[in-house]
């Protein structure tokens, strides 16, 4: 039997997704994460859901109240049938779905009483005139692929998240990192693409590219496959560089210094097809790579404290690799929750 596909008037009237959305329940947060990586050909309908209720935090105008009271007496009106159940993803879900009319109710009451409401809901031309920004985190230990309206796709890797409008207007093509990503962008000579990761900027119009921007990490890099890119700081040095492919910039937070060299595509950008290359890294590398990837925090309390490391995984676990790094270095490694602690004993 196929199954159903639920509109986002749907999930933004279940209470379980608003607990999600507003991240106020732990439980919820978990279980939509979960629910949305086992479906991602329902993003859209997600997103549009969280479109919903972000309106919510919008104040409109007396007229526009009274407009939308009207509006919302319409819909009423035409949505009496008895409510639509959504069938569990997960086992003994205590999650349960509110119905048209309970939702519609609440709004109405909310317009009659001047509170924040949705603006134009279906308006084609509110889209028009204000950017409908879309968030999505990739889940824990889990890499996804993201098609933005205008055809790029974004690999995000375990934890990441990506800002992005849910449709490009006219001007510049935005998106904000947080984190470690893989674009491959469509290109459009006369609508620049920005990836905006801290006080960085990488500009493109159409190429391939990783960008790495932990917020646990000093260093920002941006490795370039293909195309060209210019790389932009929005401080007051307006400092700026040109890469070709092949070659990798770094900037450090702390000193504010850009640096462009080569890099190896395997080691640099591998992660999106589970390919892990180590090329004599350093503990902070091995650390940084295990954070980003797996979500993982390694502690060195062995007396190496100059760990160098080379080696090349395919999609293999965090524990058959860290396993195989201490075998090679002699050492050994005990796992407590999130944490890898390296030591001699």
């Amino acid at each position: 039997m196929e199954e159903k596909r639920f509109t986002a008037e749907e999930l933004a009237a279940d209470e379980s997704f608003i607990a999600y959305y507003l991240k106020s329940d732990i439980e919820a947060v978990s279980y939509w994460q979960h629910w949305i990586s086992l479906h991602p050909d329902q993003i859209d309908e997600v997103q549009n859901a969280e479109h919903l209720l972000d309106l919510l935090h919008f104040r409109l105008p007396q007229h526009e109240l009274d407009s939308e009271r009207a509006r919302l007496t319409a819909f009423i009106s035409s949505h009496t049938k008895l409510p639509v159940q959504i069938p569990d993803p997960l086992p003994q879900s205590p999650f349960k779905l509110y119905n048209y009319l309970k939702i519609a109710a609440v709004l109405v009451l909310l317009t009659a009483f001047g509170f924040y409401f949705f603006p134009s809901l279906g308006s084609k031309d509110s889209e028009k005139t204000a950017t409908i920004w879309s968030t999505f985190t990739s889940p824990a230990r889990q890499r996804t692929t993201i098609r933005l309206s205008d055809g790029t796709e974004v690999t995000l890797n375990a934890g990441s998240t990506l800002r992005y409008p849910k449709t490009f207007s006219t001007g510049e093509r935005l998106v904000k990192l947080t984190g470690q990503a893989f674009f491959e962008v469509k290109h459009d000579a006369a609508h620049a693409f920005i990836v905006s990761t801290g006080n960085l900027n990488t500009r493109v119009l159409g190429t391939a590219f990783n960008v790495s921007g932990d917020p646990a990490e000093n260093n920002i890099s941006v490795a370039l496959i293909r195309g060209s890119v210019r790389i932009e700081l929005t401080d007051q040095s307006k400092q700026s560089m040109l890469l070709k492919p092949g070659e990798r910039l770094q900037y450090n937070r702390l000193s504010g210094q850009m640096q462009k060299g080569i890099f190896d595509e395997a080691t640099e950008a591998g992660w999106k097809n589970g390919l892990i290359v180590f090329k004599s890294a350093d503990f902070n590398s091995i650390a940084g790579t295990f954070h980003r990837n797996y979500g993982y925090t390694l502690i060195n309390h062995s007396s190496s404290k100059k760990l160098i490391y080379t080696g090349r995984f395919a999609n293999q676990t965090p524990v058959q690799i860290i396993k195989a790094i201490c075998f090679s270095l002699d050492i050994n490694y005990k796992i407590q929750n999130d944490t890898i602690i390296l030591s001699n004993n």
